[in-house]
């Protein structure tokens, strides 16, 4: 049952991809394609940490 079930997937794995992530004309590849990797989430952790012990600027607080 988990091989046919397996084989199903396989089969539809275009279809489930466009399901999940649909892209239309105002779908940001970039962002989309950044989401999905993971050394892109290491160095924004990174980030993020670092940001937080020396101090973010608030958005609120940006001249504008």
């Amino acid at each position: 049952m988990k091989i046919e079930s397996l084989r199903e997937a396989k089969a539809k794995l275009g279809q489930i991809v466009r399901e999940l992530l649909p892209v239309t004309d105002e779908t940001d590849l970039e962002s989309l394609l950044l989401a999905q990797r993971q050394d892109f989430w290491e160095i924004y952790d990174r980030a993020h940490k670092e940001g937080t012990k020396k101090g973010f600027t608030k958005l609120e607080d940006l001249p504008g």
